[in-house]
């Protein structure tokens, strides 16, 4: 009998454990898109060689409704400026995905929100970083 109330008495710990922590890592999430609302910009010294002597200003807006538009644009040349893109994004525990609309394409980071909010770091699978700052 004492054997069925340890084993018993450890299912549910267990079972009480991985639900406060699934409720911890949701607020985290929660707490995190809120933090990613709002205009954040990076700059880039792109290694294509078309690109060679220009810098890329990557400007990124996150809305609360799961849309962020992004822009680019070539700065010490001629300032070209690309067309805006909107695309679905979605966090799910440290990965930023985003989903480019009428397209099976999905591109998803390792995130990052430090410096109370203000930077936002990014890691794709390739290795490539991108740092965002917010305006």
């Amino acid at each position: 009998m004492k054997k069925y109330v340890v084993i018993i008495g450890f299912t549910l710990f267990l079972l009480i454990t991985n639900i406060i922590g699934c409720i911890e890592n949701n607020e985290e999430i929660i707490d995190n898109k809120d933090k990613l609302i709002g205009t954040w910009i990076a700059i880039e010294y792109p290694s294509d060689p078309t690109l060679e002597n220009n810098t890329l200003e990557l400007n990124w807006t996150f809305y609360n409704n799961g849309s962020v538009s992004q822009q680019a644009k070539i700065l010490n040349s001629d300032n070209k400026s690309y067309p805006v893109i909107f695309i679905k994004y979605e966090l799910n525990d440290n990965l930023l995905c985003m989903y480019i609309i009428n397209s099976n394409n999905t591109i998803c980071y390792d995130y990052k929100i430090s410096n109370n909010g203000k930077e936002l770091n990014l890691k794709h699978e390739s290795g490539a970083n991108i740092v965002f700052y917010k305006q």
